[in-house]
C-alpha cells in the first residue's frame, strides 16, 4: 500500500473513532512529518518497504534533527 493512502485511511479511521481534535492535529502533524521522511530520506513511498530500522531512524532524526525529547 501507498504510504500517504495508509496515512490517510489511518487518520480517517481515527477521525470515525472520534478522537478529540488535538488528537487528530497531532496524529496528523506527527505522521506527516514520518512520511516526508521516508519518502525524502529513505526514498520509501510503499508501507511494506518501512522496517524497525526506518522508524528507529526517524525517532533519531526528531531526536537529533527536531530536537525532540525521547
Amino acid at each position: 500500500m501507498i504510504l500517504k493512502f495508509a496515512v490517510r485511511e489511518f487518520l480517517e479511521e481515527r477521525e470515525f473513532a472520534n478522537l478529540s481534535p488535538h488528537t487528530l492535529k497531532n496524529y496528523k502533524r506527527i505522521l506527516s512529518s514520518f512520511e516526508s521522511y521516508c519518502i525524502t530520506d529513505e526514498g520509501i513511498s510503499n508501507v511494506k518497504d518501512i522496517s524497525r530500522g526506518t522508524v528507529k531512524g526517524f525517532l533519531s532524526f526528531c531526536r537529533g534533527d527536531l530536537g525532540n525529547s525521547p
